[in-house]
């Protein structure tokens, strides 16, 4: 079994990121195959998820009074 992408992760001291690209070799050494970035659904709200290319690379953990009740759940 061949894989079929290449996965890059960049671990950094405030956000973190992934990438992946097509394994397939090209006609074309020259020519790199087309890097796309993972957008990861993350709570940027109270109440709003989004995907985002950026993840922090922190855990806030909020304390019982930080937030309205639910307004940090993942659909």
């Amino acid at each position: 079994m061949q894989p079929q992408f290449v996965i890059g992760i960049d671990l950094g001291t405030t956000n973190s990121a992934v990438a992946f690209a097509g394994a397939g070799s090209t006609a074309d050494p020259h020519r790199l195959p087309e890097v796309s970035l993972f957008a990861v659904p993350q709570v940027v709200n109270p109440g709003e998820v989004r995907e985002e290319a950026l993840l922090p690379s922190f855990l806030y953990l909020p304390g019982p009074l930080d937030f309205p009740a639910g307004s940090l759940a993942l659909p």
